[in-house]
């Protein structure tokens, strides 16, 4: 029962290649203990990304209970624990995700990738996860 809200864009530059991870308590109607989670990202490539890591989408997986982050403006699906700890990055294709802005699970097995078309059409990508 936590509402977790990324940062789009992180101003400082002592936190560039970090994603910030605002957590709001909606039982307390309060910021969630804590309120907060900033982590250092490795690009699905292994370096730290260099620029802003923009979050688009944050969901909860449904198997582990780790946040999966979707960073459009670079491609990538960020995997993190709820403490905060760094899981994985995965790259996304750039000629199949224009501009990915979003994801879901559909159950436990599917993860759903919505991305704006950027100067084509929007569209909807359905990955199988492995059991």
């Amino acid at each position: 029962r936590v509402l977790l809200i990324g940062c789009k864009q992180e101003l400082a530059a002592r936190r560039r290649g970090q994603v910030t991870i605002f957590r709001w308590s909606l039982e307390r109607a309060a910021p969630a203990i804590p309120a907060s989670i900033t982590i250092d990202v490795p690009s699905a490539s292994g370096s730290t990304e260099s620029k802003n890591t923009r979050v688009s989408s944050i969901e909860v997986d449904p198997r582990t209970g780790h946040y999966v982050v979707i960073a459009g403006p670079h491609w990538q699906l960020i995997e993190l624990t709820r403490e905060g700890h760094f899981v994985a990055a995965r790259k996304l294709s750039r000629p199949l995700h224009a501009q990915p802005e979003g994801l879901t699970f559909l159950g436990d097995s599917l993860l759903l990738v919505g991305g704006e078309g950027g100067k084509g059409r929007a569209r909807l990508t359905l990955y199988h996860r492995a059991p």
